[in-house]
């Protein structure tokens, strides 16, 4: 829930009803920034969650913030970088996703831009190059179909498209499907 583009998508996701994750860098009970702490309060209202990894009164320390980039990343079906210097902390969240086994997409920018650096390095390093947001939905689009279908087709797990999807999506430790049976309708 840092300043800027976090605290925005944070408060979209509220406008539209949906719902959201903010990761803090301090304890739960310390909201950092404190112009966030009404925000905070409101994904809470909501449905939505704020969470931590740190005690409770943890006040904001500057070794603190790269380690939330590690769970902001690790609950990302990808992580797209808007704008970034070279030293920037959105690189760190970048990196880590890409170990993750996450999609890393990156907004190009002026050559003559410090703050467009860091996505060009991303683009040279294999992140996707982002001009729409039908570039990300493309790259996400086994995601939708597979959250948007609650039921299953019921077939066999050798046939069922769930099954089939998933097997090929394997690499991804938590979506290797349990043995004979489609993890979406748990049907054999």
């Amino acid at each position: 829930m840092a300043a800027g583009i976090d605290g925005v998508a944070h408060q979209a996701a509220l406008d539209i009803g949906g719902q959201t994750i903010g990761v803090v860098g301090t304890g739960l009970q310390k909201c950092y920034p404190q112009r966030h702490r009404a925000l905070a309060a409101a994904m809470a209202e909501r449905g939505s969650a704020v969470v931590s990894e740190f005690p409770l009164d943890a006040g904001p320390v500057a070794g603190n913030f790269p380690r939330r980039n590690r769970i902001i990343s690790g609950l990302s079906l990808g992580v797209l970088v808007v704008e970034a210097s070279l030293a920037s902390g959105s690189l760190i969240t970048a990196r880590l996703a890409a170990e993750q086994g996450r999609e890393v997409y990156a907004i190009p920018g002026s050559i003559h831009h410090p703050g467009a650096k860091g996505c060009h390095q991303l683009i040279r390093d294999g992140a996707l190059l982002v001009e729409s947001v039908e570039h990300i939905l493309e790259t996400l689009s086994g995601w939708q179909n597979l959250r948007r279908r609650r039921r299953c087709c019921k077939r066999r797990p050798t046939r069922c498209w769930h099954y089939s999807w998933l097997r090929r999506k394997a690499a991804k430790a938590w979506l290797i499907p349990v043995v004979g049976r489609c993890r979406v309708c748990w049907q054999h």
